[in-house]
């Protein structure tokens, strides 16, 4: 029986909140930045919980000596806001007010106004990014890397030698490494750098899980990854200012993708042969539910069917990508129509959630496949499982059995799903897509299916001794910092 390992493909970047605010519903999490000076114009992003912000109607409030320029909704519990501070505004905390409609929500003291010149300060602003793969990291020229965030620094009244000490460091998975970056600072002038620009990167443990499962996948697992900033003097005697920001990394998650038997209700229903068929799918779950349904006269459509009684629903959950229909369930009658369905069960950051894929539906028949005179019994496609890099290829071929188990020459068609995860052509001729994936290669003939499983990799070798591919270089490509 064929188990499909699903790694992670595509890696999706949200900021959230600070860690130590508790969660609830109707909440505003966080704001970034969360200190701005008299006379500054800028934007913050509003991140909240339980909201229902809207466009044209959310209205933002951060206190009468802030003036709000626009407000951009991004989406229900996101706000992009443009402000400006009075030339003449008050050094303190402000409360951030949202209204929609009826509903308000505060976040209190969540913006500080401060005055230049009176105390090193420190900012960071978080920059969104929706996807990241090794692949996006040019160990030739880092300065091309995404752009995570930038820190701002405020210097006092005096001319000082400063040091800025980054930790990145997972929730689940603790740190990760560090970096640090030196520079000298006029009195009340201010400095801005981002990710890529500091002077030095370690890792702090070459063991790290989540640095191995990238080396693995070529992207990071999900969790929650903290920036956090120090700014003290050179000698890094007194700590002068902190700042702090989260990235969200969640696994995309997709309905299950039904490989075998059948079709898809907009198509007819095909034979099964076998009393006791196969099941096979595709999907990145931790387990899964398998339910049959058996189609009652009459019945077109999938929402129909999916309201019938099941009549086969495993009694405990499923792990792996496929099935082998149980002797001991209800059997299917030759010349009647069957569906089935799959409900993938995931365990993400955000609790326990469940999926439910398409239905497919196929008639079960006793008879096989007749081509030039031999009978197909088996179809396989070779080999069944294979790694290989981003934008690589590779020539897939598929054979067909008889009943005596001799070859039969058939000509397949071929597929690949997920849709994005490369390209096929009418010969098997697979390219890799480029980002790292998990991709079945789908050969279908008749009524007979079978697929491999391919493994897309970031196309670095990140196999053999830390020479070939060293666990600094990696932390520092994946996060953009320079060697």
């Amino acid at each position: 029986m064929k188990k499909l390992i699903f790694l992670p493909s595509l890696i999706i970047f949200l900021i959230s909140g600070f860690l130590n605010i508790s969660f609830g519903q109707g909440q505003i999490l966080s704001v970034t930045p969360n200190m701005v000076n008299p006379g500054q114009t800028t934007d913050i992003i509003i991140r909240a919980q339980g909201t229902a912000f809207k466009s044209g109607v959310s209205k933002v409030n951060c206190g009468s000596e802030i003036t709000v320029n626009r407000v951009t909704v991004n989406n229900t519990t996101t706000i992009d806001a443009q402000i400006t501070v009075s030339n003449s505004a008050t050094p303190g905390s402000n409360n951030i007010t949202v209204t929609t409609g009826a509903s308000t929500v505060t976040f209190n003291s969540g913006l500080q106004i401060f005055q230049i010149g009176n105390k090193v300060t420190a900012t960071m602003i978080v920059t969104p990014v929706q996807t990241m793969h090794l692949s996006d990291f040019d160990p030739n020229n880092l300065a091309n890397s995404p752009l995570l965030f930038t820190v701002k620094v405020f210097n006092d009244n005096k001319q000082r030698t400063l040091r800025a000490d980054l930790i990145i460091s997972g929730q689940s998975s603790g740190e990760i490494g560090s970096a640090y970056k030196v520079f000298s600072l006029s009195a009340s002038n201010t400095i801005s750098f981002d990710n890529r620009q500091f002077d030095k990167y370690t890792v702090s443990s070459t063991s790290n899980p989540a640095i191995q499962t990238a080396i693995q996948t070529g992207a990071l697992p999900s969790d929650v990854y903290r920036y956090q900033i120090r700014i003290s003097d050179n000698n890094m005697n007194d700590t002068l200012a902190t700042a702090e920001g989260d990235n969200f990394i969640a696994n995309n998650i997709n309905k299950p993708e039904l490989i075998s038997p059948g079709n898809p209700f907009y198509s007819d229903p095909v034979a099964e042969h076998v009393k006791q068929p196969v099941f096979q799918w595709f999907s990145q779950a931790n387990s899964y539910d398998f339910y049959l349904y058996e189609v009652n006269p009459g019945q077109k459509s999938a929402a129909e069917v999916a309201n019938n009684r099941p009549i086969y629903h495993n009694t405990s959950p499923i792990v792996g990508t496929s099935m082998i229909y149980p002797a001991s369930a209800a059997i299917m009658q030759d010349g009647k129509i069957y569906a089935w369905q799959i409900v993938a069960n995931y365990n993400g950051t955000s609790g326990a959630t469940t999926l439910a894929s398409d239905l497919f539906w196929f008639t079960m028949a006793s008879s096989s496949l007749i081509t030039t005179n031999k009978t197909v019994a088996e179809l396989k496609v070779i080999p069944d499982q294979i790694t290989l890099g981003a934008g690589q290829s590779y020539k897939f071929t598929a054979k067909a059995y008889d009943l005596k188990n001799d070859t039969v020459s058939i000509t397949p068609t071929w597929s690949i799903i997920p849709s994005d995860g490369g390209g096929i052509d009418k010969n098997g001729n697979f390219v890799a897509g480029t980002t790292p994936n998990q991709v079945a290669v789908i050969a279908t003939y008749g009524d007979f299916t079978d697929y491999a499983n391919v493994t897309v990799t970031s196309g670095i070798n990140l196999t053999g001794s830390l020479d070939a591919f060293s666990l600094d270089q990696f932390v520092k490509q994946l996060f953009g910092l320079p060697k």
